[in-house]
């Protein structure tokens, strides 16, 4: 199971990766129906075959490569949920004592996997409509979440509750170890949340409204509207290719976006600072982990924008967002799952009045006989 676990883990992060390449290359309905492409199983190649298709889709000319980026995204994604299926078979059949939270969590990765399929078709059928597309992504990040926490609660239970080991007395901290968990899932929830813009504003075709950095336009706040940047477009049966929102609109999507990631930042910082002065035996790799992808990611929105979004630098932000929430995900995993100590002060100062008491009993070699 940990190696169908491993393998889908692998398969995950590409379809994330087909799945923005997809997006980037206007290839979303590269075939406009669903499952099929055209009619065919594959895209149509041949004259006939392609004849055909542009008779059955009049208004959707067949565009080969954009055609075969579609399917090959899409025979990715069905094979990855053969996989989870497969893993959810193998969690049910499994006796082992903590298959109860394999079970869970292969039943919800299976659940999200028939959502995913919906929203797949969805997708193609509302014509890439931006909620849609931004569900779509999301649950594909939550697919990779899940996967991961899958993977982490396979490893056996000695290597994941090891803590800290040093000569100074330690006792569970109880209480800090609560507040790190609940800022934790804190910074979670708004790390899902700056996903989400992030997915808002490639459906949106948002990237390119904000040609310069730190402003926008030149400007800071004056073309933006919370309204406006958070209205959902009405759907009516046109296609949303390229996008069909006005300049101030995704503008204003564009500097959320950027609020979102300072916000992100900040929170995300602060969780690792706090992270590092706690006992935690893993906290320099996690911290460290968390902190270059955090950097690298900046770096890449800022490059997005600067550079008027190349293929490369686009893709490579889509990825690398994926990879820092599958390592929070991992930080969160493990700050959840081994204990955090700290030193004991009254037992510490009772070692250190100890070896006062134990160092006075003996004056120039001769020992002095305690109390006791």
């Amino acid at each position: 199971m940990i190696r169908l676990t491993n393998i889908a883990l692998v398969l995950v992060f590409i379809v994330i990766g087909l799945g923005a390449l997809t997006r980037l290359l206007d290839a979303g309905l590269g075939c406009p129906d669903w499952p099929g492409c055209y009619g065919f199983l594959t895209p149509p190649n041949h004259s006939e075959h392609i004849e055909i298709a542009e008779s059955l889709y009049p208004e959707t000319p067949v565009v080969r490569h954009q055609a075969w980026m579609e399917m090959v995204h899409r025979y990715a994604a069905g094979s990855l949920g053969l996989i989870i299926f497969t893993l959810t078979w193998l969690g049910y059949r499994s006796k082992k004592p903590s298959i109860p939270r394999v079970r869970f969590i292969t039943t919800a990765l299976s659940l999200i996997v028939i959502l995913q399929a919906a929203f797949g078709m969805w997708t193609v059928t509302l014509k890439l409509w931006p909620p849609v597309v931004t569900l779509h992504l999301l649950g594909g990040f939550m697919t990779f979440g899940l996967l991961i926490w899958l993977r982490l609660t396979l490893i056996p239970s000695r290597s994941t509750n090891v803590p800290e080991t040093s000569s100074t007395s330690k006792i569970p901290t109880k209480p800090p170890l609560k507040r790190l968990h609940t800022f934790g899932l804190l910074v979670f929830i708004v790390l899902v949340a700056q996903i989400s813009l992030g997915a808002w504003t490639s459906s949106n075709y948002a990237g390119l409204a904000c040609p310069d950095f730190p402003t926008c336009q030149n400007q800071w706040l004056e073309h933006t509207s919370l309204e406006k940047a958070f209205s959902i477009p009405t759907y009516d049966d046109l296609s949303f290719l390229h996008g069909r929102t006005d300049a101030q609109t995704r503008v204003s999507i564009q500097v959320f976006h950027r609020i979102g990631a300072m916000i992100t930042t900040v929170l995300l910082s602060v969780f690792l600072i706090l992270l590092m002065r706690s006992q935690h035996s893993l906290r320099k790799p996690l911290t460290l982990a968390v902190a270059s992808l955090l950097g690298l990611q900046i770096g890449l929105g800022i490059l997005s924008a600067v550079w008027l979004l190349p293929l490369p630098i686009a893709l490579a932000h889509n990825l690398v967002a994926a990879l820092l929430f599958g390592s929070f995900i991992t930080t969160l995993h493990f700050v959840i799952q081994v204990p955090i100590t700290v030193e004991d002060p009254l037992k510490s100062s009772h070692s250190t009045t100890s070896s006062i008491g134990k160092s006075q009993e003996v004056v120039d070699g001769n020992a002095i006989p305690s109390n006791s």
